[in-house]
């Protein structure tokens, strides 16, 4: 997992420009997936709230099925399935985009 967010984290890097502000249309979904981690990992509610706010960041990077399946796990308090799949999600994605280094 810490490969998986050192990945987001370089990605955003990629995404900053000289000036240190995001370019337009680009988004960093490494500042808030370690919080909604740790809250799934602790069943927290507070975890739906966070997914509600952030999840249009990693639209671009899942599936809408996947979204979709996430989004339906947490509706249901199923956290440990929202973190298996958010976790799952993101570890296709990223071995589907190889690092262009």
């Amino acid at each position: 997992m810490i490969a998986l967010a050192a990945h987001f984290e370089r990605e955003h890097d990629d995404d900053m420009d000289a000036g240190g502000s995001e370019q337009r249309g680009m988004s960093a979904p490494t500042a808030w997936l370690g919080e909604f981690r740790a809250l799934l990992l602790q069943g927290d509610v507070e975890a739906r709230e966070l997914w509600e706010q952030e999840r249009s960041s990693v639209g671009e990077r899942l599936s809408i099925e996947s979204t979709q399946r996430i989004s339906r796990a947490l509706e249901n308090f199923e956290f440990d399935i929202a973190l298996r799949l958010i976790d799952d999600a993101l570890a296709t994605q990223a071995s589907v985009q190889p690092e262009e280094r």
